[in-house]
């Protein structure tokens, strides 16, 4: 029997929010995998259907398609703490976008680098907030009341930003804080720091 949508929703939106920062590289690595060897599978078609020319083809796919889903996150974490860093750097010096001599300001080109460096260090509180942020959206998606004769935009939003969208957002911080510091850094019997189950699968 196929579950409602609306609670595979919820579902999936509460693990993400509370769990995120574990889960994040595997999903990534087990994407670019699949998608990598399917396109591989494709590309092996057209070669030949013998077997052996397919599973490397399959094989050779899932190695680029996980290089490519990596090298994807990684600038993504980039661009996103530059963009932090520009806009920092703009509000500084009293700048905008719209006035391109002042991007080459050094104090907003400072602002990039530091934010782009800030981000790459800091990328598992980035993916922290993030996965907690978009748990949350889906859990109130989930348990949004059914939109009748929308005429705005801002009816459908006022719908999904409901309590459970703040409420999934702090709780899957917290939880997501709490689990990481646990299982990463505790005392042993003899008061030694010790690597938990997520620090000794890292």
């Amino acid at each position: 029997m196929a579950l409602p949508l609306d609670l595979l929703l919820a579902v999936v939106g509460l693990v993400l929010a509370t769990t995120g920062v574990f889960i994040y590289r595997k999903a990534l690595y087990g994407f670019g995998g699949l998608a990598g060897a399917a396109g591989g599978l494709l590309a092996g078609t057209g070669v030949s259907a013998e077997p052996v020319v397919l599973a490397g083809a399959a094989l050779v796919g899932s190695v680029v398609g996980v290089w490519l889903v990596t090298a994807g996150y990684r600038t993504a974490i980039l661009a996103a703490g530059g963009a932090s860093g520009l806009a920092v750097g703009l509000y500084a010096v009293g700048g905008s976008i719209t006035e391109p001599m002042t991007l080459v300001d050094p104090v907003v080109a400072a602002g990039v680098l530091i934010g782009a460096i800030a981000g790459w260090f800091l990328r598992k509180v980035i993916v922290l907030v993030v996965s907690a942020a978009w748990g949350a959206a889906l859990v109130s998606i989930a348990l949004a009341p059914p939109i009748d004769d929308v005429t705005s935009v801002t009816e459908v939003v006022d719908a999904f930003v409901s309590p459970w969208l703040y409420g999934v957002f702090v709780v899957g911080i917290a939880v997501q804080v709490g689990l990481y510091g646990y299982l990463h850094y505790y005392k042993d019997d003899d008061g030694g720091a010790e690597s938990g189950l997520a620090g000794q699968l890292r």
